[in-house]
């Protein structure tokens, strides 16, 4: 029932929005005469996904139109715009300074929607201590986009070498006393793979 909210909330969140979502292999349509849509990925991220009888932990999640799948592993098509969407429903921690920057996105920004007042900017970096829940980052591609606590977040990239990288979250947000252990290593919670083709 709580999965079935979470997945509601999400489609109305992107409704609002205006995105739409497409992953997987399937391919964009056009838009314009020559001019190819850009292919959406939209990510969400639980708090408080059970990761076994007695204990809880945030979990990275792919939207599709049929409900909430494992980001385990994921597949993005080569040189082509990707629009990633990363709703974050869980808070801030404290990370190190380097995952704070963005990198390897068009420009190096983010757009950064605040789930409470709706406001939207853009941001090139966001505060390492206080504003950062998560980050999805692709270290082989150069890619790191830092997710800021209770936001919508948009990016947009595009991947120009082909193969099967490693996606990470580099926020220490498992278990464990440096928070390392449970969803930081579990594929498919705060890291899977990315299959670039």
């Amino acid at each position: 029932m709580k999965l079935a909210a979470i997945v509601l909330i999400a489609m109305i969140a992107l409704g609002i929005v205006g995105w739409g979502w497409v992953i997987g292999t399937t391919t964009s349509v056009n838009v314009a005469v020559g001019a190819p849509q850009p292919f959406k990925l939209t990510l969400l991220i639980t708090a408080d996904s059970p990761w076994n009888a007695t204990t809880s932990g945030p979990r990275y999640w792919v939207v599709t139109p049929q409900g909430l799948e494992s980001s385990a592993n994921i597949t993005l098509p080569v040189n082509t715009v990707i629009q990633l969407t990363i709703i974050d429903q869980d808070g801030a921690t404290p990370i190190p300074a380097q995952y704070s920057n963005v990198e390897g996105t068009i420009t190096n920004v983010i757009s950064v929607t605040n789930d409470t007042t709706g406001a939207m900017q853009t941001a090139t970096s966001l505060d390492n201590d206080t504003q950062i829940g998560h980050t999805f980052t692709i270290q082989q591609l150069n890619l790191n986009i830092p997710v800021g606590a209770h936001v919508n977040e948009t990016a947009e990239f595009i991947l120009t070498q082909t193969g099967t990288f490693t996606w990470r979250c580099e926020v220490p947000c498992g278990f464990g006393p440096a928070g390392l252990n449970g969803p930081m290593d579990g594929p498919g919670w705060m890291q899977g793979t990315v299959t670039v083709r």
